[in-house]
């Protein structure tokens, strides 16, 4: 913006103009990152009126099983008393929900408590990652740092698994049914 306005402050610029000084100053700054101009960007934001809607469609952490048994070729079988740790194979996926294309940052942390920030350029429908190793995918956020104030719902940008709390939710419930019936029993002395 800087270098558009000193460029042009007090004459008569036009779109081509902006278009022009935005390729310019991108291509100097990152090359070849985002193609060879800026106009596929450009004329869909200024020309175009498809929304801008991305969101994390799933992530499953699926356990590799190594294969047991007798084969041809022993050096990839195992056995479970040779298995010192779980390997799984982590997926996100994410969607571009409407017709305006916006290159996206993805933030992916996983239960070790790393995380991994992928690019992705947003121009197919959907795009996946896929790890193989023993951590797993604990959440999925799609433009982290809030840069691009475009998309339409921004509510699913993020999905986070449930933590495993099957056993507090039992004991919490057992609790709870047990003052029940003491109180229910309390009852009828007063």
């Amino acid at each position: 913006i800087r270098t558009y306005f000193e460029r042009w402050k007090f004459k008569h610029p036009s779109r081509n103009a902006f278009m022009a000084v935005v390729n310019e100053v991108v291509n100097d700054c990152h090359g070849d990152r985002f193609g060879p101009n800026m106009n596929w960007f450009l004329e869909a934001g200024i020309l175009g009126t498809d929304a801008c809607d991305y969101a994390v469609r799933s992530i499953t952490n699926k356990e590799i099983v190594a294969p047991l048994g007798y084969f041809d070729n022993v050096t990839d079988c195992w056995n479970d008393t040779s298995r010192s740790e779980i390997r799984y194979e982590a997926k996100a996926v994410v969607f571009r929900l409407e017709g305006f294309v916006v290159p996206q940052e993805v933030e992916i942390t996983f239960d070790d408590g790393s995380t991994v920030r992928e690019t992705w350029d947003g121009q197919a429908r959907s795009h996946e990652w896929v790890y193989t190793g023993t951590r797993r995918i604990v959440s999925v956020e799609i433009d982290p740092d809030l840069r691009i104030p475009l998309d339409r719902n921004l509510l699913n940008n993020s999905l986070t698994l449930r933590a495993d709390t099957t056993g507090l939710e039992r004991f919490f419930t057992s609790v709870l049914g047990w003052l029940e019936s003491t109180f229910i029993h309390l009852s009828a002395f007063v």
